[in-house]
């Protein structure tokens, strides 16, 4: 049995996490294998079955059950920033990862020197998103100029500072699918600002639901070579 480990609407970052996980597990029926997301490891497994897990979840749940069991690792975060880089090392040493998903040939670079068995991906469009949010009615009147997905911070006012002035600016920073939805469609663009200058990679977690919904955005130029 696989298990992807997906904790639906319990942090503002889960969304994108979520239907990464409800891709992974649509694409793993199709192939015939028995696949489920769950919340939280709390019942006993067998030593053969697999987990799915984020990076991020490791902070914040316990795995301490499934360290005999193998493990699928997707990372989400950008190693050069220390604290991911040894959150990221402290996992290969310390449970059984089979092999690991990026979304940074940048980090795929750095993984490679562990001897961990690395796949670069990236999923952009998903038909399955689209079809989720078909659900929601579609806002015709687009009155927000400026829309920032994700926490304020320092760096992120310095530019919605300024475009105040001129603009509607409003941020976004919910796990609330509907009110997501509604903001997207009554935005013209999307800026994409990274939270901090060490997460030098592309945002495809944000961009995947971006993308699906052909919402028109702006990205903070990505200067790592390896994701041009």
């Amino acid at each position: 049995m696989i298990y992807i480990i997906s904790r639906h609407q319990h942090n503002n970052w889960d969304l994108p996490f979520y239907f990464y996980a409800k891709i992974i597990h649509n694409y793993i029926l199709n192939n015939n294998l028995k696949c489920d997301i769950i919340n939280e490891v709390k019942s006993i497994f067998k030593e053969n079955d697999i987990f799915i897990i984020f990076t991020p979840y490791f902070k914040y749940l316990n795995f301490e059950s499934i360290k005999k069991n193998r493990i699928i690792l997707i990372n989400s975060e950008p190693i050069k920033v220390e604290k991911n880089r040894k959150l990221v090392v402290n996992i290969i040493n310390n449970y059984r990862i089979i092999f690991l998903i990026d979304y940074s040939k940048h980090n795929i670079k750095y993984l490679k020197r562990k001897n961990i068995e690395t796949y670069y991906s990236k999923f952009i469009y998903s038909k399955l998103i689209e079809n989720y949010f078909d659900k929601y009615e579609k806002k015709k009147i687009k009155d927000i100029d400026f829309l920032i997905l994700g926490s304020i911070n320092e760096r992120r006012l310095l530019i919605t500072d300024k475009l105040k002035y001129n603009y509607k600016v409003e941020y976004l920073n919910t796990n609330n699918y509907k009110k997501i939805y509604d903001y997207l469609m009554r935005t013209k663009i999307v800026l994409i600002i990274l939270s901090n200058e060490n997460n030098n990679n592309i945002d495809i977690y944000r961009l995947m639901i971006l993308v699906t919904l052909k919402v028109f955005f702006i990205h903070e130029y990505v200067y790592n070579k390896y994701d041009l």
